[in-house]
């Protein structure tokens, strides 16, 4: 049986995996790091071999929780894991929008708790998918036709997406994440060192679970084939 190839794109691995694995284990690529890497376990050594950590059994998620439980607003209800956070906080937007950047800054962590409507947010990357797909339709047709019109209304399309996303990111406030677990394992992955009670330590047990759901999330790519074997491109 042929290893799965996982088709991944050379901007995403670039400009968006890269940075959020160094940023969350507290790791640096060099440029040549990658020119013999094949396949994901191959990856996976790469990474594991960039943290000079000791080792350590406990359990970086556990420590998580009782990190973000510390900086969780007060007198809510017994907090744990399968707590909502729609209930811990505040209903009014202000004030939801205040104890988010409260927390986030008490962790320093940027764990985007608060967004925009997914509605909302669906219109802005279409507008945007639109945008960037609909230009060289535009400049045809503006070149057949003498007209910038088609131009002008990508670029106007493309300016309202990004601002509005600019904007849902900074001041939205619908929650993000439905319970204080899904915030935790954010928390252990985007930041995984951080996360921990000691940051120069590391479970290596963890390790390749937080991989992928880094992974995972960069490339929206199943964890399920997140395999040794499976060729990276």
């Amino acid at each position: 049986m042929s290893a799965p190839h996982l088709g991944i794109d050379d901007e995403d691995f670039s400009f968006d995996l890269i940075p959020a694995i160094e940023k969350s284990f507290g790791i640096r690529f060099g440029q040549t790091d990658f020119e013999q890497i094949k396949t994901y376990g191959e990856f996976c050594t790469l990474v594991y071999s960039k943290l000079p950590l000791a080792c350590a059994s406990d359990c970086t998620l556990q420590q998580a929780f009782y990190k973000l439980r510390k900086v969780l607003p007060t007198g809510t209800a017994a907090i744990e894991p399968n707590s909502l956070l729609a209930d811990i906080l505040p209903a009014q937007r202000v004030q939801r929008r205040l104890a988010a950047q409260a927390i986030e800054r008490a962790l320093n962590m940027k764990l985007d708790i608060l967004g925009m409507p997914s509605l909302a947010q669906n219109v802005c990357f279409g507008l945007l998918i639109g945008s960037i797909f609909g230009l060289p339709v535009a400049a045809l047709i503006g070149h057949i036709t003498n007209s910038t019109i088609g131009w002008w209304a990508c670029l106007a399309s493309f300016t309202v997406s990004i601002i509005g996303l600019d904007i849902g990111t900074r001041l939205g406030t619908t929650i993000q994440f439905a319970t204080v677990g899904e915030v935790v394992n954010a928390m252990s992955s985007r930041f995984y060192r951080q996360s921990r009670r000691d940051p120069s330590t590391a479970n290596k047990s963890e390790l390749a679970r937080q991989l992928n759901i880094l992974f995972s999330h960069h490339t929206g790519i199943e964890p399920a084939a997140l395999t040794p074997d499976a060729i990276l491109v």
